[in-house]
């Protein structure tokens, strides 16, 4: 069975993609930051459906140490998604009418 390092998996895009991944019969690696909490539900949804199927990695893609310590944990990977990504909320301001 081949399997899939899904980075920034946890929610959102990343989530769906790790379940339509796992639905085609790819076991599945999370990795997340912030996100452990919705990472661990995730993995063990996809657990329930197949055995020891999904992961979670956790650690920081600016820090090289982080990095290394993903690296290390992961036996191979045959697809890899470029998913993760710095989320920062703002206020939306409408404009004004003259």
């Amino acid at each position: 069975m081949k399997t899939a390092l899904i980075t920034g998996g946890a929610a959102r895009i990343g989530a769906q993609i790790a379940k339509t991944l796992h639905n085609n019969d790819f076991n599945i690696i999370i990795h997340c930051n912030q996100s452990k909490d919705k990472a661990q539900l995730l993995c063990d949804e996809l657990n329930l459906l197949k055995e020891k199927s999904a992961k979670v990695v956790v650690g920081n893609l600016n820090n090289i140490d982080s990095i290394n310590t993903i690296v290390e944990s992961i036996e191979s990977i045959d697809l890899l998604v470029n998913n993760a990504s710095a989320v920062s909320y703002t206020h939306l301001t409408l404009p004004t009418t003259p």
